[in-house]
């Protein structure tokens, strides 16, 4: 049976998540300083999301690029 999703459609769905929370933070932070909303809890979450999405994404960019090392340095 073939996967519902493949590799290169997961990585593009995520990555689009995390754009999405950027954006929906940076939205927030100009809610926020030009006084249209004064939820300070909000605003910190969203940073918070978006902080954590965007390490994550990192990371496993970080470990993708070195297992695509260890797969080059093989020989076949």
């Amino acid at each position: 049976a073939a996967p519902a999703n493949s590799f290169a459609s997961t990585l593009s769905e995520s990555l689009g998540k995390v754009n999405d929370l950027q954006s929906e933070k940076n939205a927030m932070i100009t809610s926020f300083a030009v006084g249209e909303t004064q939820n300070v809890h909000e605003l910190m979450i969203a940073m918070q999301k978006a902080s954590m999405a965007m390490k994550l994404t990192s990371a496993v960019r970080g470990k993708v690029l070195e297992a695509y090392k260890e797969i080059s340095k093989m020989q076949f």
